[in-house]
């Protein structure tokens, strides 16, 4: 372990034994997430995300860190030139107007030289779960400033990223960011719904997507640790709309993935169900 004022950091990728996990409500399913994705390899847990993954306990938050180098193929979760130029490449590819396409086309070929140049991937990524948004938890407040300043002793030639923060849930940590000099890069769009309010059951899609639902029988069946056979059809489910309808640069999780998150309930999983119970 690497220790100072207070942070403490693995030393080395997919060692976890002896980390200090925080033993709460929090502390217990982060460790349920974070112990056997760090243990078996990060790409045994999501395959196209290959990446040097340590444990940073800062105060009662244990937080997941990436440091990665340039590699090509890997998912954007772990690599901001498949976020910024590969992704947007694919993006630019389905525009309608040829005129656009080909024009967009022209200038990233132009600049991608440039671009690799800059050696995007060679990043630090604090609270990296490995998907496309992270939650933060609690606890961060006042930790912006030690946390930067200790990964950048580790890693003196390498940005340090501070990823998924958004001005209607962290408006305090962004604050703070700023203030050590960090400079906000635009990731991607996150829609805030709340269903406590009658504003979100008036949208029109989820009022048509119900009405549907009713008259065609779906119903919905929680999934859990006796469905571990299920694993391989949910990987399958989620390979279809995310890597083969969107992007291969979408995080593609494992079968062991799966079969984790229905053993140990770090994410709650539903099959919807045709009325002759097909999902």
């Amino acid at each position: 372990m690497i220790c100072q004022s207070g942070l403490i950091l693995t030393e080395t990728a997919g060692d976890a034994a002896g980390f200090p996990w925080v033993d709460d409500a929090v502390g217990r399913e982060t460790r349920s997430w974070l112990e056997p994705m760090v243990s078996a390899g990060p790409e045994q847990w999501v395959a196209n995300a290959p990446t040097d993954l340590r444990l940073l306990r800062v105060g009662e938050l244990v937080l997941p860190v990436s440091v990665d180098t340039d590699d090509a193929g890997r998912s954007y979760v772990v690599s901001p030139w498949a976020q910024y130029v590969a992704y947007a490449e694919e993006e630019v590819r389905r525009l309608a107007n040829p005129w656009w396409r080909a024009g967009s086309m022209a200038a990233f070929h132009s600049l991608r030289p440039w671009m690799r140049r800059r050696a995007m991937d060679r990043v630090v990524q604090v609270n990296n779960w490995l998907v496309s948004t992270n939650l933060w938890a609690d606890g961060m407040h006042g930790q912006v400033r030690p946390t930067v300043d200790f990964l950048r002793t580790i890693w003196p030639d390498r940005p340090v990223l501070l990823r998924s923060l958004d001005e209607q849930a962290q408006p305090d940590l962004i604050r703070e960011c700023q203030g050590v000099g960090a400079r906000m890069i635009f990731s991607r769009v996150v829609t805030w719904q709340d269903p406590t309010k009658a504003d979100f059951w008036r949208n029109r899609q989820l009022r048509v997507d119900r009405k549907r639902g009713a008259r065609e029988g779906w119903t919905f069946r929680e999934l859990g640790p006796a469905d571990e056979a299920m694993a391989p059809v949910l990987r399958r489910f989620y390979q279809a709309l995310y890597l083969e309808k969107y992007s291969r640069l979408n995080p593609d999780f494992t079968e062991l993935f799966f079969r984790e998150a229905l053993n140990k309930g770090f994410v709650r999983i539903e099959l919807l169900l045709d009325a002759s119970g097909v999902p």
